[in-house]
């Protein structure tokens, strides 16, 4: 069973939709997770 984070993420995956978008390289992600991992690295 999945929960509703879960479920939020695999419809992202499924519709193409990116949330988290890098202001300086204006690269786009799912996750919050991987989009902070990908931030540090303007630092």
């Amino acid at each position: 069973m999945c929960n509703s984070s879960t479920f939020q993420i695999h419809e992202k995956t499924n519709t193409g939709e990116k949330t988290y978008k890098c202001k300086e390289c204006h690269k786009a992600f799912i996750r919050s997770i991987s989009f902070s991992g990908h931030e540090s690295t303007h630092t």
